[in-house]
């Protein structure tokens, strides 16, 4: 399990597990020639798990809706 502090820490390592999902996330999809595909349910389900644990469910929605899910 990862450790998330309350407060202002947990909005950072939102951030920092946010930008590593993606990064992660596009080297995946170039070496397989098709980023979107994989992209975005990989960063969906990292933000979705990571709201999850620290906000609850009501940011963990608006989360989802930033990328067109709803």
């Amino acid at each position: 399990m990862l450790d998330f502090e309350i407060g202002l820490g947990s909005s950072v390592h939102i951030v920092a597990v946010a930008r590593w999902c993606i990064a992660v996330s596009l080297i995946i999809g170039f070496l397989f020639a098709n980023p979107f595909l994989i992209l975005t349910p990989i960063c969906v389900r990292g933000l979705y798990i990571i709201h999850t644990v620290v906000d609850g469910v009501p940011q963990m929605r608006t989360t989802i809706n930033v990328f067109g899910i709803k």
